[in-house]
């Protein structure tokens, strides 16, 4: 079984950037994922951010499901492939921050408590270790669907209520924590610090 390390948090806070260089430092062992989404919106014949945002909110909402389960199944693929370690610059819980976002006042609660008890459980059989990034460490860089900085100030608390919910169901997650430093390679340090010292006691069983 391979071994999933993943960054959540809003559009422009580093997590790519720091995808990346945590590769780098952790060697070949590691890679880091692939997108999923040019693949969805290819499956709906969407060329770009633009047209899907434009899309009407029922619209949006399918796709923005299939995002969801696309993503949770491609972790479960990577996770399964022997001796191969993955870095994911989004998690599960991204995806369902944005699907709250494209769905207004149609997401019921049992929809939502459903959701996420789903990714609490992910989160917690899938991924070795995830991080929240809440600062906007690189404002000047939009992305897609959250272009403004005050619909990325928006993602952000969002992600930040739903972090606190998922990291305490069912029981709590020791694997699950956050980034407060905005300097990179302090960053870095940390990841990888937390990730060797899971792994050592991990390599030295019989």
């Amino acid at each position: 079984m391979g071994l999933l390390i993943g960054f959540c948090g809003a559009g422009g806070v580093g997590k790519s950037t720091l995808a990346t260089a945590c590769q780098k430092a952790l060697g070949d062992a590691w890679k880091v994922a692939p997108s999923i989404t040019r693949e969805v919106f290819a499956d709906f014949s969407i060329d770009s951010e633009p047209e899907f945002r434009a899309m009407p909110v029922d619209d949006r909402r399918v796709v923005q499901r299939a995002l969801a389960d696309a993503k949770r199944q491609r972790d479960r693929e990577l996770a399964a492939q022997p001796g191969q370690n993955w870095i994911l610059d989004r998690t599960p819980l991204d995806n369902f921050c944005y699907e709250i976002m494209s769905s207004g006042d149609l997401m019921e609660q049992d929809e939502y408590n459903f959701l996420l008890s789903e990714i609490s459980q992910d989160l917690f059989n899938t991924y070795q270790f995830t991080w929240l990034i809440p600062f906007h460490t690189f404002p000047g860089s939009p992305d897609g669907f959250r272009t403004g900085y005050g619909a990325r100030v928006a993602v952000s608390h969002i992600m930040l209520s739903l972090w606190r919910q998922v990291s305490r169901q069912p029981i709590a997650n020791p694997r699950m924590g956050v980034i407060y430093s905005l300097d990179l390679n302090k960053r870095v340090q940390e990841v990888v610090e937390t990730v060797m010292a899971a792994r050592m006691p991990m390599e030295a069983r019989p």
